[in-house]
Parts: C-alpha cells; structure tokens; sequence
C-alpha cells in the first residue's frame, strides 16, 4: 500500500487558466508519480490531473480558457488580469457643507451647519457645478468610462451628472453606498471647538486615540471605512477586470483607496493627510502595470481648474 507525502507546490497556471493547488507525490510504487489538484480560475471548478497534462489542461466543467489570459512575456507563464485598466477617484465639487465649515471655524463656533440638513443631502455650490463640469472635459478627452461609481450624498451625485453630462459615451452610473462619506456620529456638524466645548470626553479621547483609529460614538474610524473599501475593491475585481473605471466620493474615501492599493500603514496615511488636502474636483488616477500586476498610482490630487475659479 503506498503512502502519500504532501508537498504542495500551489500557483502555476497555465495558458488556459488553470492553477495548481496542490502536488501529491506517491511513494512506495516502482516508479516516482506525481498527483496534481488543480482549480479553474473561469469557473472555479477543482479536479485532480496527472502531470503529464498540467501545461495543456482545459476544465472538464467548462472546457474553454475564457476569458482570454495575458501573458507576461513567450514562454515565461500566463496571469490573468485581475484589476480595471484604469481607476480614476474624484472628489466632490465645492459644497455647501464645505463653504459652511471654513465661516464656522474662522467665526468660532461651535456648529457647522445651523439649520440641521442632513450631511448626505448638502448640495454644491454653484463654484462646485463648474469645478465638476469643467473636471468632465478634462475627463472626456483622456478616458472612455465603462462604469461611474457614485456615494449616494447629493454632493457627489450632482458631481456625478456633471462630470457624466461631459462625457461622449454613456457609461453605467451605480450608485454605491460602500464609497460614502466617514460617519461622524455624535460629533457630526461640529467644529473642533465644539467638541472640546459639548463632547470634553470625546474630545479627549480622540486627542489619545488619534485621527486613525479614533471612532466617535455611532460614528467611523478610518480602518472602518478601509473595510466597506476593501469590500468594493473586491467587486471591482470580480466584474470590471480590464475595464476603465470612474469613483466620484469624499476626501476621506480617496486616501482610503490610497491606503489599501499602495498598502500604507497608519504613519504613511498620516503622513498625507497632514500635507495634502484632497482638494474639491481633484483627479487621483491608477493605471494596470502588467509586469507588476497592480494599479499603479499615475497622479494624485490633480485639478483641472483653476483655484480661483471665477462663477458668473
């Protein structure tokens, strides 16, 4: 009776998309054999072969290599693709909220938005609608969008339709919850001064904390907003590999998709956070490196207008 020794060899795929799991090596026969199980990357099927088949094997569950695979270079193995073409993120326009935030600190108050509108219904500003149609031609004469992504605020919608109504083709728009603006929770509508004032423990609190990882009562931290990130990455590999891909979100948002795709720990988020705000309308664009098999980042807080914008 033979016995089997495990010497798992997983990652080689072939040109038709088939990865080994695992390498079982038979002993205890006349001669050396080798088992292989190996996993379909188009189906995800899992079936055992024999060696002699690994380099030229299709699945038996959907017998094709769909979708075509790219390879790296002749005769050094094949990948597939797993990121878009190209990430474009953008930042809302200028918006009501925005314009409100900077009176209220420079007036000393202790609230930023007086009348209570909801965070997620605070519309641009007039200079915000031309920041964002001015950034969609920029936009159109450089991309040709498969898909728009949008957080569902109003800000980044009217953004959104802005920058779509530039646009020559007429991409898919989703709205998608998961790039939404970080929770603020208790503390949301107030100034620093307000929170040390109302919230002392809080404010404490976050002093000890840090920007990071501090999360306010019913609120986000920003490892929060990593996670429903990382979770929307995973869908933009799953259905939009090879595909050219807009995200129209929130300041916080942006650096989180920086974070998560160039792997930044905390020092490094802090780090551009403190020297770079992201400013309204800005463009922070990834394109695929094929030898890399990444999104490389290919600018970051790009703006297409100027700075003193001028709105009749």
């Amino acid at each position: 009776m033979s016995n089997t020794k495990d010497t798992t060899e997983a990652g080689f795929v072939n040109r038709h998309g088939q990865i080994v799991i695992r390498k079982t090596e038979l002993t205890g026969t006349d001669h050396l054999q080798h088992v292989y199980q190996l996993s379909c990357v188009h189906c995800g099927a899992v079936y055992g072969a024999n060696g002699s088949e690994i380099h030229e094997r299709l699945c038996p569950e959907c017998q094709e290599g769909r979708p075509g695979l790219a390879l790296e270079s002749p005769g050094t193995g094949v990948h597939d693709q797993k990121w878009p073409d190209q990430l474009v993120i953008v930042r809302h326009g200028q918006s009501e909220r925005n314009v409100a935030k900077e009176r209220a600190k420079a007036e000393g108050k202790l609230e930023v938005w007086g009348d209570h509108l909801r965070d997620v219904d605070t519309p641009l500003t007039p200079l915000g609608i031309e920041q964002a149609a001015t950034t969609g031609q920029f936009l159109r004469s450089r991309f040709d969008f498969d898909a728009i992504f949008v957080s569902p605020y109003l800000r980044t919608i009217q953004t959104a339709e802005q920058i779509t109504a530039k646009l020559g083709g007429k991409p898919l728009v989703v709205h998608e919850e998961r790039i939404r603006e970080i929770e603020f929770g208790i503390l949301d509508g107030l100034t620093r001064d307000g929170i040390q004032q109302l919230y002392p423990v809080e404010f404490s609190r976050r002093e000890r904390e840090g920007k990071y990882w501090y999360r306010p009562p019913g609120g986000e931290s920003r490892p929060d907003v990593a996670l429903r990130v990382h979770s929307f990455l995973g869908t933009l590999t799953r259905e939009y590999r090879r595909k050219s891909v807009l995200v129209v979100c929130h300041s916080v948002v942006v650096l989180i998709f920086r974070r998560l795709l160039e792997r930044w720990d905390e020092a490094q988020y802090m780090k551009v956070d403190s020297e770079d705000d992201v400013l309204n309308c800005s463009i922070t664009a990834y394109c695929y490196h094929a030898q890399k098999r990444k999104l490389e980042l290919d600018c970051f807080n790009t703006i297409c207008y100027p700075r003193e914008m001028p709105v009749e």
